[in-house]
């Protein structure tokens, strides 16, 4: 037994001391290589016409047509200028700065951006603790990432590449085979390809291949539950709309997918639970969706009796007071939102900010950096070291502007933030607007004015 035990403990030893060496050699490996990789990427640069703008962010920045980099694109096609530009999204669902910051060196290998653009942070008050940065320092992880991605370039390009700009309904052997090895956020991300091509049936294939691969996945249920609503699959359609509310109570999606059930789902969620932030902030928005401002504020402030410290909240009521366009008090309420925000704010937001300023300023890359609608942008410029370098994007006044004047519903399809939710095309074509404006400036100062020399 004993004899047994020094086996096990040897064995491991050794193991780990294999890992410890293979760490240390590719750590070296990849000093030599950034060497290389540092010509290749001023080489490419240099080649490339396009000016390339890397769009990162959660899923207020995520989604095909009509969110804000897609219709940035097409604002910047449509630009009389020197230079051609490219747009890259690289939104994801559900993602953190961490988890950003960590896939950021990636993006910058294989896109080349000559602009970062952020937009960032709303998701990290779920995020405890920052394991991501720590996991993906090790060079072992990025060189596994690495493999994979490339691994996957060259399958797609042998094979019948899978996100194809055809609108047939059908998806290919090759296709299906894919989606069986996808991860749930690339199947999701596929799923947004094909819907915005109006391939329904296609989508909603994909989808049903997604929730029997992924049963648990909230956000794959909701999609499949909204695109059954749409193609006329009504029963199935509640049955996965109502599922994704119990694995993640308060989905947006899901919730508006069921919205003659809606109210009585949102009062069920504040009976059940008096501090459930999402119960108080979905009745606020069916309130704000009937105009009914009294029924919307009564909810809040009940939520606020429970959840006295919750910028959210005080956010939503700033809101809805600016529906009412009693900008005043709309102010008062959005200050308090903002000083809670400032003495409960995550330190691994600032933190992954920074990295992500450190490894794009390492590469000469200018940052763009957005705030969300209807917030103040000075919250965010603390989070960077050098701000003077930074190229910030206030979304507060325009939209604030939007808001009393057309209507929170006209820009915003739910109230997740507090202030703000995710945007309708309308509401994307604002943000997109205020980017363009910064790009152009941008554009003509560092890349045209560069090249004319």
């Amino acid at each position: 037994m004993i004899k047994y035990r020094k086996k096990c403990f040897f064995s491991l030893l050794a193991f780990l001391i294999i890992l410890l060496l293979l760490e240390l050699f590719l750590r070296l490996l990849g000093f030599t290589f950034s060497l290389i990789q540092e010509h290749s990427n001023i080489t490419f640069q240099h080649n490339d016409n396009d000016v390339r703008i890397l769009c990162i962010g959660e899923s207020t920045t995520a989604g095909g047509m009509y969110s804000y980099p897609w219709i940035l694109q097409q604002l910047m096609d449509s630009n009389d200028a020197v230079k051609r530009v490219k747009v890259i999204n690289k939104g994801e669902v559900g993602t953190t700065t961490g988890r950003i910051a960590l896939r950021l060196e990636e993006y910058i290998d294989q896109y080349h951006p000559d602009i970062i653009v952020t937009m960032m942070g709303i998701n990290d008050n779920m995020e405890q603790v920052d394991p991501w940065y720590l996991y993906g320092n090790l060079r072992l992880v990025h060189f596994v990432r690495t493999f994979y991605r490339l691994s996957r370039a060259v399958i797609l390009k042998w094979f019948p590449l899978l996100l194809d700009n055809t609108t047939s309904e059908q998806l290919s052997t090759a296709q299906i085979a894919s989606l069986h090895s996808m991860s749930a956020e690339e199947l999701i991300e596929y799923v947004d390809h094909i819907d915005s091509l109006n391939a329904h049936r296609r989508a909603l294939k994909a989808l049903e291949i997604g929730a029997e691969r992924f049963s648990e996945n909230a956000d794959i249920l909701a999609y499949l539950g909204t695109i059954q609503r749409w193609v006329g699959q009504r029963e199935e359609s509640r049955t996965n709309l109502l599922k994704a509310l119990e694995l993640r109570p308060g989905h947006e999606q899901a919730l508006k997918g069921l919205e003659d059930e809606s109210f009585q789902l949102g009062k069920r969620m504040i009976e059940i639970e008096r501090d459930s932030l999402s119960g108080y902030l979905v009745l606020a928005e069916l309130y704000l969706r009937e105009s009914n401002y009294e029924e919307a504020e009564d909810i809040l402030k009940k939520g606020l009796h429970h959840l006295p410290g919750n910028d959210k909240l005080w956010g939503a009521l700033g809101t809805v007071e600016l529906n009412r366009n009693e900008r005043q008090l709309a102010e008062e309420y959005f200050l308090r939102a903002r000083k809670i925000r400032e003495r409960s704010s995550n330190p691994y937001t600032g933190k992954n900010y920074r990295l992500i300023e450190e490894k794009a300023l390492k590469h000469g890359i200018p940052i763009v950096a957005l705030q969300y609608p209807l917030r103040d942008v000075d919250e965010i410029k603390d989070h960077f070291l050098y701000p003077e370098q930074v190229n910030f994007v206030s979304n507060e006044e325009v939209f604030k502007d939007a808001v009393a004047n057309g209507g929170y519903v006209t820009y915003f399809i739910d109230i997740f933030g507090g202030e703000f939710g995710h945007c309708t095309p309308k509401g994307n074509r604002l943000i997109a607007q205020n980017v363009k404006t910064v790009l152009d400036e941008l554009i003509l100062t560092r890349f045209t004015r560069n090249n004319s020399h």
